[in-house]
């Protein structure tokens, strides 16, 4: 994990700098490219990368890898078309939402962030994850390193640039790595009927674990394109700032972790072991983890983000203080929702979610209506601690999944 931890702290170590630099209204700006970039990528690959793990014959593992390649470059090309034509036809529209000229790089930053995601699934599945979580160090290193000069050449787009850059720069990393691995035949390309039969065996991914991560993605980019509606530019920043800062390290670590989990719950459940022993563990370990922090921003969460990064960035350090109950829950939920997937449970688990990504996105449209940020943020912890408590009972049931089993086939 050391290097998924160094992929965290670079980016936390030059935001006091890059508050200095560029204004809230800028950070807004490249939130929503963040935002829309995510939001897309849910189907950029159909959701194939999660079945590179599965297969035991490496042949079939690299139909998958090449068909999700091949899916993530159609897609990535239609959305460029897509905003070309948006933008030339529907200018002034465009223009109301936020968009500017340098969402070109919508479509090939989609491309780049599959491509990345596909390779480290991989990596994964050989169990070189060092190498895998080592990509994250790059992207977040290329990406912070011309944060802090890249304004000199981009200018004001030199925020949503860097997102691009570094997403390039991983995917170029990890396609060496694999190239190395495997050689020249990923490159050789499968027949259309062999890659329209693994598509067809590992449907249930689309049409499953695709629909739940859209819902997620309604739910986390939703927020972002309602505040944008709703509020300022600078109020988008400062609410991207508190993303940056608090909650995308719980998700990019909890991928991490959850990466890890599932290859070993996976095994676990081929040799048909226990699993319980090893989620009970992997519990204490995120609460263990979680602990300090989830304090420290509890009791002083303004003064720290106005001290660190500057007097006009207090209130995310309130929106930390508001949501760190949330936080916390979310920090040990996350890794734990490749479960599901692992004790084929996708079904129940999407459920779940749908109803906890509703609960969100209602407290934030509340408080989007009210004008008011602190009650979405008060509603969205409310909801979202009632919701995480009852998964992590569902989650910890289902860890017994031979007694699952047993109960439904009687």
């Amino acid at each position: 994990m050391s290097f998924t931890a160094l992929a965290q702290v670079i980016p936390l170590l030059i935001s006091p700098i890059l508050t200095r630099i560029y204004s809230p209204s800028a950070f807004g700006s490249m939130t929503l490219f963040v935002s829309v970039v995510s939001f897309f990528s849910v189907f950029a690959n159909g959701k194939y990368a999660l079945a590179l793990s599965l297969p035991k014959d490496n042949t079939e593992g690299i139909k998958i890898l090449q068909l999700a390649s091949l899916i993530s470059i159609v897609f990535a090309s239609v959305v460029f078309i897509a905003f070309w034509t948006c933008w030339t036809f529907f200018p002034l529209w465009i223009g109301k939402l936020g968009i500017t000229k340098i969402f070109f790089l919508i479509g090939p930053s989609i491309l780049f962030y599959s491509l990345s995601e596909i390779l480290s699934y991989w990596l994964n599945r050989k169990e070189l994850f060092k190498r895998s979580s080592s990509s994250q160090v790059i992207r977040t290193g290329v990406n912070s390193f011309n944060s802090l000069g890249g304004q000199f050449v981009f200018g004001s787009a030199t925020l949503e640039v860097s997102q691009f850059l570094g997403h390039l720069s991983s995917t170029c990393y990890l396609l060496w790595q694999v190239k190395k691995l495997e050689g020249k035949k990923i490159f050789r390309m499968a027949s259309y009927r062999e890659l329209w039969h693994v598509a067809k065996k590992y449907s249930s991914f689309p049409k499953i674990n695709m629909p739940h991560n859209f819902l997620d993605k309604l739910n986390t980019e939703g927020i972002v394109f309602l505040i944008s509606s709703f509020f300022t530019s600078g109020v988008l920043g400062i609410f991207g700032l508190y993303i940056r800062i608090v909650k995308m390290p719980i998700s990019v670590i909890g991928a991490a972790f959850g990466q890890v989990l599932f290859q070993r719950c996976i095994k676990i459940k081929n040799d048909n072991g226990e699993m319980k022993p090893f989620i009970k563990s992997t519990f204490k370990k995120l609460g263990i983890i979680a602990t300090i922090p989830f304090i420290i921003m509890l009791i002083s969460g303004p003064q720290l983000f106005a001290f660190v990064l500057g007097k006009d960035w207090w209130q995310a350090g309130r929106f930390a203080q508001i949501t760190s109950p949330l936080i916390l829950l979310q920090f040990i939920a996350s890794p734990l929702a490749f479960l599901p997937i692992a004790v084929d449970r996708q079904k129940t688990s999407f459920q779940y979610n749908l109803v906890g990504n509703i609960l969100q996105l209602i407290a934030y449209l509340v408080g989007s209506m009210y004008g008011d940020m602190f009650v979405a943020l008060t509603l969205s912890t409310i909801f979202g601690c009632i919701y995480y408590v009852l998964y992590l009972l569902w989650l910890w049931e289902i860890a017994d999944y031979k007694r699952v089993r047993g109960h439904e086939s009687t």
